[in-house]
């Protein structure tokens, strides 16, 4: 993690992540907005922006977080990020392990109107300490400023990994 104000790249095997705040909502030229957000950066960043513009798998999306108020419209029901996506830090991947599953097993149990409300009312309180959980995660993955960077350093050097976690979410909802 090589972390500039503003701006933040992640490198995990052969992908990296580059993220950055942006006032702006509608980038047409998404490459180019990269491109824009990163020049000027040392370290491994001009050769990562070389390998982006030649890049087939390139990915852009906004960092958001949804908020639907139902999971479900009649017969059709939203899971993981289609639902209850928390946004960076939120716990996504638990959140759609975990819906799959409560609605898996309340459909093996009730029909399918019951199962659907159940489903809801069960992932609702664990979806909301999530996202709660979640909401700030830009302004830490990506601080503004060079002292928010060095405490966020030293918050990942000092604090054991199993500390950053909280139970909390996990503690409401049972399987």
């Amino acid at each position: 993690m090589y972390t500039v104000p503003g701006r933040c790249i992640t490198l995990n095997g052969t992908r990296a992540a580059l993220d950055f705040a942006s006032p702006e909502i509608d980038i047409i030229d998404e490459r180019a907005a990269v491109e824009s957000a990163f020049q000027g950066i040392g370290w491994k960043v001009p050769d990562l922006l070389k390998q982006m513009r030649q890049a087939k798998d390139f990915y852009f999306s906004q960092a958001i977080q949804i908020q639907s108020p139902t999971y479900s419209q009649g017969r059709t029901v939203l899971l993981g990020d289609a639902a209850h996506a928390p946004g960076p830090g939120g716990m996504g991947t638990g959140l759609a392990v975990v819906g799959a599953y409560i609605l898996a097993n309340e459909l093996r149990k009730n029909p399918p109107e019951t199962a659907l409300t159940t489903y809801e009312t069960r992932m609702r309180p664990y979806v909301e300490i999530c996202q709660k959980q979640a909401r700030g995660a830009d302004k830490f993955l990506v601080p503004s400023k060079r002292s928010h960077i060095w405490m966020r350093n030293q918050i990942f050097r000092l604090v054991p990994p199993r500390l950053l976690n909280t139970s909390k979410a996990a503690e409401a909802i049972s399987l």
